[in-house]
């Protein structure tokens, strides 16, 4: 069945610059991988997907697996598994491509399709801190989003290498609805975090309906000297 559609804005000229200079980094081929459905679903999809940005990630409340991709134009993309109907997906925050019960299916970012039970995945890119970054007592967290989220607000969560979360908040949203919107604030890290210590930051796009995960970004840091 096809696609419900809603106007994607097209994009001005400062925000598609804005887009490239946000652009990951390609990834050594030693630092990630694909496996096991991505792994597959990123062979099908070959000349779309290109190579990883990250290895895979899991939130096993929410019953979702994420993958962040360099994208074949180096813009970025994200893999995504859901439990909830069993869908294999990938955006580059433009274009969604979704393998479900009629194979794989291109919809726009804006789109969902008649089956999917979650709505469309977002795209976050941070720009910092970089992966496996130093910081100390407190670290600057900049970064981009495909489609300013409800309410203009992301949410950030400091984890330990155990999954613990440490802490979280809100995290304030520069742009207009229905288009792409920037962050750029500063976040405290926990006193329980010491000086050589490894935990990790995730940037997330809630759903106000259910508290379902729309879209993430992670990053790896260490805890420096203050």
């Amino acid at each position: 069945m096809a696609a419900r559609p809603r106007p994607l804005p097209l994009l001005p000229l400062a925000l598609v610059l804005l887009v490239l200079y946000l652009a990951p980094a390609r990834a050594d081929a030693a630092d990630c991988q694909f496996v096991l459905g991505f792994k597959a679903f990123r062979e099908a999809l070959l000349t779309i997907v290109g190579d990883c940005a990250a290895n895979e990630a899991h939130d096993p409340e929410k019953g979702q697996t994420f993958q962040p991709t360099i994208g074949i134009d180096g813009r970025g993309g994200l893999l995504v598994w859901r439990k909830s109907d069993n869908a294999t997906a990938y955006t580059d925050g433009h274009w969604t491509w979704v393998r479900g019960p009629s194979g794989t299916q291109r919809r726009l970012n804006t789109q969902r399709l008649s089956w999917e039970q979650d709505p469309p995945w977002r795209t976050i890119r941070l720009s910092l801190p970089a992966e496996g970054q130093t910081v100390g007592a407190r670290f600057r967290l900049v970064g981009w989003i495909d489609l300013v989220p409800f309410e203009k607000n992301l949410s950030y969560r400091l984890t330990d290498v155990s999954g613990r979360e440490l802490r979280g908040g809100p995290i304030a949203v520069r742009g207009e609805y229905g288009e792409p919107g920037t962050f750029d604030v500063t976040v405290p890290v926990p006193g329980s975090i010491r000086a050589g210590e490894r935990f990790r930051l995730a940037i997330r796009d809630l759903s106000a309906k259910d508290g379902s995960v729309l879209g993430i970004d992670t990053r790896d840091l260490v805890r420096g000297p203050d």
